[in-house]
């Protein structure tokens, strides 16, 4: 199996490190390290997937594209809270009741009561999108998109250093 990219290497080790802790914390300890971290992470994450938008797109459509992009990702956003809240409520909060279904399971981790079974489907949404953020490197084509990404990168950003020296001198 082929190395991992460096950027995905820095994306996989902060692992939703936010999301993760959030669902098990009960302290403030777990939430200011996750709060740290994702503070940390975030901007080196965005800014890795700005700098592949900008090198891919052309500059006279680079309105357009990032204008659909901000919708497509933000249009998410209330679609998933009109998921997880039914679910939250009918389904994870009753189950981690004191007598509920999974209450023995998790109960141990997550506690039982109020706000256990929305820690609970936190956390295991957060590891679903960690399970596929890791499990799409097992698709060769997209080990190869982040290969041709840094050839292209690299000859990019070395011609784009020559143009400006060559306009400064």
């Amino acid at each position: 199996m082929d190395s991992l990219h460096p950027r995905a290497t820095v994306w996989c080790s902060s692992l939703r490190t936010q999301q993760d802790r959030d669902g098990l914390g009960t302290s403030a300890i777990p939430w200011m390290t996750a709060g740290f971290s994702m503070a940390f992470f975030a901007p080196l994450l965005g800014n890795s997937n700005q700098a592949i938008w900008l090198s891919k797109v052309e500059p006279d459509v680079q309105g357009r594209v990032f204008a659909s992009r901000f919708l497509i990702a933000r249009i998410t956003s209330p679609i998933g809270l009109a998921i997880a809240a039914p679910l939250a409520d009918e389904v994870f909060e009753p189950a981690m009741q004191p007598n509920g279904m999974l209450a023995n399971v998790f109960g141990g981790i997550f506690g039982t009561g109020e706000g256990a079974g929305m820690a609970l489907q936190y956390t295991l949404f957060s590891l679903c999108g960690v399970a596929i953020r890791l499990g799409s490197y097992a698709f060769p084509v997209l080990r190869g998109r982040l290969k041709s990404f840094n050839r292209y990168a690299s000859r990019l950003a070395i011609s784009r250093i020559i143009a400006i020296v060559d306009e400064r001198f």
